[in-house]
């Protein structure tokens, strides 16, 4: 995967990283929204976009294009559960809850986001919720752990 070449895109990709730099989140959500809208097919801009608006923007919002772009179904669990893992590898426990958490409220055999939402309330400090995630997870396989 290649970052794209058109300038125009590049340059709005560049607005939205300074928009964050400002504190502007908001504002760089919706615009990675607008770039994700106008450059669809376009593998980097959608996963870059998929990943500004789930640290930034509006979970649902992140999770449509997500699927849009991945070919899943609208709001899969795989969806919230893929962007709460992205968002949990970039120490994002606050934020990667609530889409782990979804996951699993769709999904509640899918064991890895068990496991990852075990993960994230560890870190959150919410040890006994993460202790009664894994011992679902282990319901579902006896040899997972974290």
């Amino acid at each position: 995967m290649r970052p794209p070449q058109d300038p125009e895109v590049l340059a709005l990709m560049g607005r939205a990283i300074e928009l964050v730099g400002r504190g502007r989140t908001s504002q760089a959500a919706e615009l990675a929204h607008e770039i994700w809208q106008r450059w669809q097919g376009d593998k980097f801009v959608e996963v870059w976009a998929g990943q500004v608006l789930a640290k930034y923007g509006e979970r649902k919002l992140a999770v449509a294009v997500y699927c849009e772009s991945e070919g899943l179904a609208p709001g899969s669990w795989e969806g919230y559960w893929q962007l709460g893992h992205v968002l949990l590898s970039w120490s994002e426990s606050g934020r990667a809850v609530g889409f782990l958490e979804e996951a699993v409220r769709i999904e509640p055999r899918a064991i890895d986001a068990q496991l990852d939402l075990a993960r994230c309330l560890s870190e959150l400090g919410r040890h006994d919720e993460a202790k009664a995630r894994l011992e679902q997870a282990r319901a579902l396989d006896r040899e997972a752990s974290l």
